[in-house]
């Protein structure tokens, strides 16, 4: 909806923030997982101290200079002009974001964590359009594709958080054997679920009119 140069600039000053913020979820989500299972003092306490330093730099990020200014800036963006009418410009951008989704799973192979974070960045977008643009759509029908996708989004935002807490344990040096073993159970449960759950948002009608018949109307 923002004119290209803007919308760039904007880009480029989130991308400067986001991956402290993302450091620092990723820290609080190990630290809470740990907690809740239960883990040796010692490796909980490591974990804590990397929390708070990942914490110290996002707050850090988030009060420089040129954050502040991309937000004045950010504030001042205007939408460029469209003759599109609301529903269906938002038809038009769910659509695309789902089929990009659909795309991006074609022939997947679910254990390979790389491809599954592909996918799950391409629902998150998926998501936010829908949140923000489904509102003008039946109630009931944008109900059920969101339960299915939000279902899908659950379980894996769970395997990528199993993925980033391996990582993270790599980084403090530690074993911690019978942690490792409980997220290796809950990634094979995980796992489990996931392509039933791809199956069923798959094969859920689209609340919106997808592009196709949009066209083949028109043609008509």
């Amino acid at each position: 909806m923002l004119p290209r140069k803007p919308r760039k600039r904007l880009v480029r000053a989130l991308r400067g923030v986001t991956p402290r913020l993302g450091v620092a979820r990723d820290w609080d989500v190990f630290a809470a997982w740990l907690e809740s299972a239960g883990a040796p003092a010692l490796l909980l306490a490591k974990a804590r101290v990397e929390r708070a330093n990942a914490r110290r730099r996002a707050r850090q990020a988030l009060g420089s200079r040129a954050w502040a200014k991309a937000v004045v800036q950010a504030r001042a963006l205007r939408a460029g002009q469209s003759t599109a009418s609301l529903k269906e410009f938002a038809a038009s951008a769910i659509d695309r974001a789902h089929s990009k989704a659909l795309k991006e799973a074609r022939g997947i192979d679910w254990r390979d964590a790389a491809q599954r974070h592909a996918v799950r960045v391409r629902l998150k977008r998926l998501r936010y359009t829908c949140d923000f643009l489904a509102h003008g759509f039946p109630p009931r029908r944008v109900a059920g594709y969101i339960g299915n996708l939000k279902r899908l989004q659950d379980i894996l935002g769970g395997l990528n958080d199993i993925r980033v807490g391996s990582e993270l344990f790599s980084e403090l040096e530690a074993d911690g054997g019978p942690v490792r073993r409980k997220l290796a159970s809950r990634e094979a449960a995980l796992l489990r679920r996931l392509a039933p759950a791809w199956r069923a948002f798959e094969g859920r009608p689209p609340f919106w009119e997808p592009r196709e018949r949009t066209l083949r109307r028109a043609a008509t």
